[in-house]
Protein backbone atom coordinates (compact mmCIF):
# COMPACT_ATOMS: atom_id res chain seq x y z
CA UNK A 1 0.00 0.00 0.00
CA UNK A 2 1.32 3.59 -1.13
CA UNK A 3 -0.13 7.06 -0.55
CA UNK A 4 -1.03 8.73 2.70
CA UNK A 5 -2.13 6.97 5.88
CA UNK A 6 -6.44 6.23 5.39
CA UNK A 7 -7.85 6.91 8.99
CA UNK A 8 -11.95 5.76 8.18
CA UNK A 9 -14.07 7.31 10.81
CA UNK A 10 -17.84 5.05 11.34
CA UNK A 11 -20.55 4.72 13.63
CA UNK A 12 -21.84 1.57 14.81
CA UNK A 13 -25.49 1.00 15.18
CA UNK A 14 -27.48 0.41 18.55
CA UNK A 15 -27.48 -3.29 18.42
CA UNK A 16 -25.96 -5.71 15.95
CA UNK A 17 -29.20 -6.94 14.00
CA UNK A 18 -29.11 -3.75 12.74
CA UNK A 19 -26.32 -4.16 10.53
CA UNK A 20 -28.15 -6.72 8.56
CA UNK A 21 -26.54 -8.36 6.06
CA UNK A 22 -23.23 -6.52 6.99
CA UNK A 23 -22.70 -9.18 9.44
CA UNK A 24 -22.37 -11.98 6.55
CA UNK A 25 -18.89 -10.96 5.94
CA UNK A 26 -17.84 -11.90 9.72
CA UNK A 27 -16.71 -15.82 9.70
CA UNK A 28 -18.82 -18.09 12.13
CA UNK A 29 -16.33 -17.50 15.12
CA UNK A 30 -16.62 -13.55 14.72
CA UNK A 31 -20.75 -14.20 15.13
CA UNK A 32 -20.33 -16.07 18.33
CA UNK A 33 -18.30 -13.32 19.58
CA UNK A 34 -21.42 -11.15 19.04
CA UNK A 35 -23.03 -13.18 21.40
CA UNK A 36 -20.68 -13.12 24.24
CA UNK A 37 -22.15 -9.32 25.45
CA UNK A 38 -23.96 -8.63 27.80
CA UNK A 39 -24.58 -5.13 26.45
CA UNK A 40 -26.67 -4.86 22.61
CA UNK A 41 -24.49 -1.42 21.94
CA UNK A 42 -20.71 -2.98 22.95
CA UNK A 43 -22.16 -6.14 20.27
CA UNK A 44 -23.08 -3.78 17.54
CA UNK A 45 -20.20 -1.48 18.54
CA UNK A 46 -17.68 -5.43 18.31
CA UNK A 47 -19.61 -6.21 14.89
CA UNK A 48 -19.56 -3.08 13.39
CA UNK A 49 -15.63 -2.60 13.92
CA UNK A 50 -14.95 -6.18 12.41
CA UNK A 51 -17.16 -5.18 9.26
CA UNK A 52 -15.50 -2.22 8.68
CA UNK A 53 -12.20 -3.77 8.59
CA UNK A 54 -13.10 -6.58 6.57
CA UNK A 55 -14.65 -3.88 3.70
CA UNK A 56 -12.10 -1.44 4.10
CA UNK A 57 -9.20 -4.22 3.48
CA UNK A 58 -10.72 -6.51 1.33
CA UNK A 59 -10.20 -4.37 -2.20
CA UNK A 60 -6.77 -2.87 -0.59
CA UNK A 61 -5.77 -6.94 -0.65
CA UNK A 62 -7.85 -7.81 -3.58
CA UNK A 63 -9.86 -10.60 -1.74
CA UNK A 64 -13.54 -10.73 -0.75
CA UNK A 65 -14.11 -9.46 3.24
CA UNK A 66 -15.43 -12.60 4.13
CA UNK A 67 -11.73 -14.37 2.98
CA UNK A 68 -10.01 -12.34 5.05
CA UNK A 69 -8.15 -14.09 7.47
CA UNK A 70 -6.71 -12.71 10.64
CA UNK A 71 -4.08 -13.92 13.18
CA UNK A 72 -2.67 -11.65 16.64
CA UNK A 73 -0.02 -13.93 17.03
CA UNK A 74 3.55 -11.95 18.55
CA UNK A 75 6.54 -14.18 17.61
CA UNK A 76 8.77 -12.05 19.64
CA UNK A 77 7.02 -13.01 22.66
CA UNK A 78 5.47 -15.86 21.76
CA UNK A 79 2.13 -14.89 22.64
CA UNK A 80 -1.25 -14.50 21.12
CA UNK A 81 -2.22 -11.31 22.08
CA UNK A 82 -0.09 -9.04 19.99
CA UNK A 83 -1.69 -6.75 17.27
CA UNK A 84 -4.01 -7.79 14.94
CA UNK A 85 -2.65 -8.46 11.42
CA UNK A 86 -3.91 -9.69 7.97
CA UNK A 87 -2.06 -12.75 6.88
CA UNK A 88 -3.78 -14.49 4.11
CA UNK A 89 -3.82 -13.09 1.57
CA UNK A 90 -0.62 -11.68 2.15
CA UNK A 91 -0.96 -7.99 1.27
CA UNK A 92 2.03 -4.73 2.21
CA UNK A 93 -0.76 -2.64 5.20
CA UNK A 94 -1.12 -2.57 8.78
CA UNK A 95 -4.18 -1.52 10.15
CA UNK A 96 -5.14 -0.40 13.68
CA UNK A 97 -8.92 -0.23 14.97
CA UNK A 98 -10.10 1.75 18.03
CA UNK A 99 -13.60 2.30 19.22
CA UNK A 100 -15.42 4.45 21.68
CA UNK A 101 -18.77 3.01 22.20
CA UNK A 102 -20.28 3.38 18.68
CA UNK A 103 -17.83 5.00 17.77
CA UNK A 104 -15.30 3.48 15.07
CA UNK A 105 -12.03 4.63 13.52
CA UNK A 106 -9.48 2.47 11.68
CA UNK A 107 -6.17 3.41 10.37
CA UNK A 108 -4.45 1.93 7.51
CA UNK A 109 -1.07 2.39 6.15
CA UNK A 110 1.62 0.53 4.42
CA UNK A 111 3.34 1.63 7.69
CA UNK A 112 2.97 0.53 10.60
CA UNK A 113 0.64 2.19 12.55
CA UNK A 114 -1.70 2.64 15.40
CA UNK A 115 -4.65 4.49 16.53
CA UNK A 116 -6.41 5.17 19.67
CA UNK A 117 -10.03 7.13 19.85
CA UNK A 118 -11.96 8.22 23.37
CA UNK A 119 -15.12 10.14 23.65
CA UNK A 120 -14.47 13.66 25.05
CA UNK A 121 -16.90 12.75 28.04
CA UNK A 122 -14.90 9.74 29.17
CA UNK A 123 -14.48 9.37 32.86
CA UNK A 124 -10.40 10.02 33.67
CA UNK A 125 -9.48 7.93 36.00
CA UNK A 126 -6.33 9.30 38.33
CA UNK A 127 -4.57 6.00 38.78
CA UNK A 128 -3.95 5.78 34.99
CA UNK A 129 -1.84 7.58 35.03
CA UNK A 130 -0.31 7.21 37.87
CA UNK A 131 0.44 3.14 36.18
CA UNK A 132 0.90 4.47 32.85
CA UNK A 133 2.48 7.63 32.16
CA UNK A 134 6.10 8.08 32.58
CA UNK A 135 7.49 10.59 34.69
CA UNK A 136 7.73 13.67 32.50
CA UNK A 137 4.10 13.15 31.09
CA UNK A 138 3.14 12.96 34.78
CA UNK A 139 4.77 15.82 36.03
CA UNK A 140 3.53 17.93 32.86
CA UNK A 141 -0.35 16.57 33.46
CA UNK A 142 0.07 17.69 37.14
CA UNK A 143 1.17 21.30 36.41
CA UNK A 144 -1.80 21.90 34.00
CA UNK A 145 -4.96 23.85 35.28
CA UNK A 146 -7.74 21.53 37.39
CA UNK A 147 -10.33 22.69 34.30
CA UNK A 148 -7.94 21.90 31.60
CA UNK A 149 -7.25 18.21 32.86
CA UNK A 150 -9.47 16.34 31.55
CA UNK A 151 -8.60 17.51 28.38
CA UNK A 152 -4.80 17.07 28.84
CA UNK A 153 -5.19 13.39 30.06
CA UNK A 154 -7.03 12.12 26.87
CA UNK A 155 -4.85 14.33 24.56
CA UNK A 156 -1.63 12.14 26.24
CA UNK A 157 -3.58 8.49 26.87
CA UNK A 158 -4.82 8.68 22.75
CA UNK A 159 -1.73 9.34 21.87
CA UNK A 160 0.52 6.91 24.04
CA UNK A 161 -2.20 4.24 23.05
CA UNK A 162 -1.87 4.57 19.46
CA UNK A 163 2.10 4.24 20.22
CA UNK A 164 1.68 1.13 21.70
CA UNK A 165 -1.06 -0.35 19.44
CA UNK A 166 1.56 0.89 16.28
CA UNK A 167 4.70 -0.86 17.80
CA UNK A 168 2.46 -4.16 17.93
CA UNK A 169 3.29 -6.01 21.33
CA UNK A 170 0.41 -5.31 23.28
CA UNK A 171 1.12 -5.48 27.68
CA UNK A 172 4.77 -6.71 26.56
CA UNK A 173 5.91 -3.12 26.05
CA UNK A 174 5.93 -1.15 29.36
CA UNK A 175 3.78 2.13 28.64
CA UNK A 176 6.32 4.09 31.09
CA UNK A 177 8.73 3.54 28.48
CA UNK A 178 6.78 5.52 26.03
CA UNK A 179 6.39 9.17 26.64
CA UNK A 180 4.84 11.46 24.29
CA UNK A 181 4.07 15.26 24.01
CA UNK A 182 0.59 15.96 24.35
CA UNK A 183 0.20 19.87 25.83
CA UNK A 184 -1.28 22.60 24.26
CA UNK A 185 0.66 24.47 22.09
CA UNK A 186 3.39 21.49 21.86
CA UNK A 187 4.17 19.83 18.45
CA UNK A 188 2.78 16.16 18.30
CA UNK A 189 5.81 14.21 18.56
CA UNK A 190 7.44 10.86 19.98
CA UNK A 191 9.72 11.55 22.64
CA UNK A 192 10.96 8.30 24.16
CA UNK A 193 10.07 4.79 23.06
CA UNK A 194 12.26 1.55 24.20
CA UNK A 195 15.75 1.30 22.02
CA UNK A 196 14.75 -1.98 20.33
CA UNK A 197 11.77 0.17 18.43
CA UNK A 198 14.66 2.55 17.02
CA UNK A 199 14.86 6.61 17.02
CA UNK A 200 11.07 8.27 18.35
CA UNK A 201 11.56 10.74 15.46
CA UNK A 202 10.97 8.12 13.08
CA UNK A 203 7.21 8.41 14.41
CA UNK A 204 4.59 10.54 13.38
CA UNK A 205 1.80 11.68 15.62
CA UNK A 206 -0.80 12.55 14.44
CA UNK A 207 -3.65 14.12 16.75
CA UNK A 208 -7.75 14.06 15.77
CA UNK A 209 -10.72 16.02 17.32
CA UNK A 210 -14.48 16.08 16.88
CA UNK A 211 -17.14 17.37 18.96
CA UNK A 212 -17.80 14.63 21.17
CA UNK A 213 -14.60 12.45 20.63
CA UNK A 214 -10.21 12.79 20.26
CA UNK A 215 -7.92 10.33 18.98
CA UNK A 216 -4.47 10.28 17.35
CA UNK A 217 -2.84 8.41 14.86
CA UNK A 218 1.20 7.12 15.30
CA UNK A 219 2.75 5.92 11.97
CA UNK A 220 5.60 4.99 10.92
CA UNK A 221 6.27 7.23 8.22
CA UNK A 222 4.82 11.09 7.06
CA UNK A 223 2.42 12.70 9.36
CA UNK A 224 0.17 13.25 5.74
CA UNK A 225 -3.09 11.37 6.80
CA UNK A 226 -6.33 11.45 5.13
CA UNK A 227 -9.28 11.39 6.91
CA UNK A 228 -12.70 10.53 5.32
CA UNK A 229 -15.90 9.36 6.63
CA UNK A 230 -16.95 5.41 5.88
CA UNK A 231 -20.32 4.83 7.05
CA UNK A 232 -21.51 4.51 3.65
CA UNK A 233 -19.26 1.25 3.65
CA UNK A 234 -21.83 0.19 6.87
CA UNK A 235 -24.47 0.89 5.37
CA UNK A 236 -24.28 0.03 1.86
CA UNK A 237 -23.45 -3.51 3.22
CA UNK A 238 -26.80 -4.18 5.01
Amino acid sequence: MTGPTRVLVALAPDRPEALGRALDVLTDEERERIGRFLRPADAASFAGGRVLVRLALAPLADASPRELVFDTWCKRHSSAHGKPRLVEPTAELDFSLSRAGARLVLAVSGAPVGVDVERLDRDVEAGVARIAFAEDERAELDAVPPDARAGAFLACWTRKEAVLKALGHGLAVDPKSVSVTFLEGAEPRVRRLPDEFGPPDAWSLVPLERDEWVAAVAVRADPHVDVSDAQHLLDEAR
